[in-house]
């Protein structure tokens, strides 16, 4: 009976948009939101669908839907959350989440509302609210992205903005979390791997013929300067481990860190390395938001987010110190590397940005295997591709690249060979070891 009765209010709200303002009228929030708390797999779909149709045609309704996100949208979030495979439910729901989140520009309410109601537990001072339905709409959104079902309303550049703007900044403000509080970690994560998500779909999808999303000029490079600033504060790729011991964890060992950048190698121990938590300009920056109040929450996310600029390869080392050196999760490095990637894709000025910056052999040095992250040399090499399409001064740059030391392996000593680089022609050759 139930998705008889939202069926019939889905045509009637389809039907005009006179019809969409008196449903709205007549059931928010109390009905909608008792609607939402008793759907289930089959009436999901068409709550989600009337709520979209409600908003696309009525002026009030999206920024309304956003203060009622906890009884409304938390259902049924939930409700998708728990089935292991995509549903026609989530399709609709990621459509209405999208129509909100861009078309409205309202992803900063959208994130902070959605947490208002949960469990009061301890928090660190200056740490946002996190909560599992966040994880669960930054993923359905970037589902979304990733197969567009039909085309959409362009959305308005100054909404598209808005939310850009402070999904870059919750992207950096979860990385920065991981490394300076030790409460919410695995939702921090989570939450860091969907927005990453997200912004790779944004970026990707602003190339599309069918469905383009132009990306302000501004926002790419703050974009660029954030991920450069991840990537540079990992730690260097480690040699693979040898396959005849799948089974034998590597030993800890020290390593260079951000040789590729400053040239100045620094011993760090990878078990103490996210431990260290200071307490600079920058790191106090990436602290997110307080929960009290929308409009105090907006000046520190922004203002944060207007320190997260380099113009040059120092600079990003500076930023990259408030971001962690071990991978949050497995492939995060992979997901900054295709991010890079999409970004440097036809873009002028991104290309010269990562110049300046000293990213090119950054992403040079990612052009090599990783255990952690199966795809980031494919990732690499595509950067790298971008990156010199049609930008003859970075072509000359890596062409003049020349071998300073060569890099022995396990493997190598095994059976006695080592490498060395040949005098005259600069080349790595094989020779035998010497004893």
């Amino acid at each position: 009976m139930q998705k008889l009765l939202l069926q019939l209010l889905v045509n009637m709200a389809a039907s005009s948009p006179v019809c969409s303002q008196q449903i709205w009228a007549q059931l928010f929030p109390d009905r909608l939101a008792a609607l939402a708390k008793a759907s289930q797999e089959e009436t999901a779909g068409p709550l989600c669908m009337l709520l979209l149709l409600i908003t696309k045609n009525t002026n009030v309704s999206a920024n309304s839907l956003c203060t009622q996100l906890p009884s409304l949208l938390n259902p049924l979030l939930d409700c998708i959350s728990r089935k292991q495979e995509p549903t026609a439910a989530a399709g609709t729901l990621g459509l209405l989440i999208q129509h909100v989140i861009f078309q409205q520009g309202l992803l900063q309410t959208a994130m902070t509302t959605l947490a208002k109601q949960q469990g009061s537990a301890p928090r660190e001072r200056s740490q946002h609210p996190l909560c599992r339905q966040q994880v669960v709409l930054l993923q359905l959104l970037a589902a979304e992205l990733d197969e567009p079902a039909g085309s959409s309303t362009p959305a308005a550049p100054s909404k598209l903005d808005d939310s850009v703007q402070f999904l870059i900044y919750w992207v950096h403000a979860m990385s920065a979390h991981h490394k300076q509080h030790k409460t919410n970690k695995p939702l921090a994560t989570q939450n860091l791997e969907a927005g990453l998500q997200v912004l790779r779909a944004l970026t990707s999808l602003e190339q599309s013929i069918s469905q383009p999303i132009r990306l302000a000029n501004d926002q790419l490079i703050r974009m660029l300067v954030c991920t450069l600033a991840m990537l540079a504060a990992l730690n260097p790729i480690q040699p693979p481990r040898r396959r005849s011991d799948p089974l034998q964890p590597a030993p800890p060992q020290p390593c260079r860190e951000q040789d590729s950048l400053s040239g100045q190698p620094q011993e760090v121990d990878n078990d103490q390395a996210d431990d260290v938590c200071g307490d600079s300009p920058s790191q106090r920056s990436a602290e997110p938001p307080s929960e009290d109040g929308g409009q105090a929450a907006c000046c520190s996310f922004e203002q944060a987010l207007s320190q997260q600029i380099a113009d040059s390869a120092e600079e990003l080392l500076r930023l990259a110190e408030q971001y962690p050196k071990r991978s949050p999760y497995k492939g995060y490095r992979c997901d900054l590397v295709a991010l890079l990637a999409n970004l440097c894709f036809r873009r002028p000025a991104v290309q010269h940005k990562v110049q300046q910056l000293g990213g090119v052999e950054l992403i040079l040095s990612q052009c090599q295997w990783d255990d952690e992250n199966p795809l980031v040399r494919e990732y690499g090499l595509w950067a790298v591709r971008n990156l010199c399409e049609g930008n003859e001064s970075i072509q000359e740059s890596i062409s003049g690249l020349r071998p300073c030391s060569t890099v022995d392996s396990p493997d190598l000593q095994q059976i006695g060979m080592q490498l060395e680089l040949d005098g005259q022609t600069g080349k790595p050759t094989m020779v035998a070891r010497k004893t």
